[in-house]
């Protein structure tokens, strides 16, 4: 009777153990996972994203714009490389817009638009407005998709002050996707 009890009492305590240590994991894996989720919501992101001001049309030309919207961040430049689909439209150029002060470069290749440019030494900018333009004529109706490159090759990357070996800013890149009649 005396085992019975030891044993019933010791499968309390192992039982007891058990269900301890399980909520114990949960509480610490559901803390962990909330504490990222947290940390990822209070990332601040410039946002850069195509935009138009009237509707596209086949073979009219149009202007799209390149908007940054810098949040917190005080920028001092940005490489651009927009990929396109050269059967959906003809990127006739790149044109400044209303930030930058010096282009570095710019040109525009089958599938893809190349843009450098910076504001002058020692001066950034804050805000949101129109970087660069792009002149387009579409080519046929449907849905017409340009893109910011974020590979190793060829990436779309936004500079700031303070920044160091061309740290970026966290940056949300859209996709453009437009309607074409």
């Amino acid at each position: 009777m005396k085992a019975a009890k030891i044993l019933i009492t010791l499968l309390i305590i192992i039982f007891s153990g058990a269900i301890s240590y399980y909520l114990y994991e949960q509480i610490e894996t559901s803390g962990d996972t909330m504490v990222r989720e947290i940390e990822e919501e209070t990332i601040v992101k410039g946002k850069l994203a195509f935009s138009v001001n009237e509707s596209l049309e086949v073979g009219k030309e149009s202007t799209m714009n390149i908007v940054l919207d810098t949040n917190i961040y005080e920028v001092t430049g940005v490489d651009l490389a927009i990929k396109y689909n050269a059967d959906e439209v003809e990127i006739l150029e790149i044109q400044d817009g209303n930030v930058f002060d010096a282009v570095y470069h710019n040109s525009v290749e089958k599938d893809k638009v190349l843009y450098s440019a910076s504001v002058e030494l020692g001066k950034s900018y804050t805000g949101s407005d129109v970087i660069a333009m792009l002149k387009i004529k579409p080519k046929k109706v449907g849905t017409l998709t340009l893109s910011f490159f974020t590979t190793e090759e060829e990436a779309t990357f936004v500079t700031y002050v303070g920044a160091v070996n061309n740290t970026e800013v966290p940056m949300s890149l859209s996709v453009g996707e437009f309607i074409v009649e």
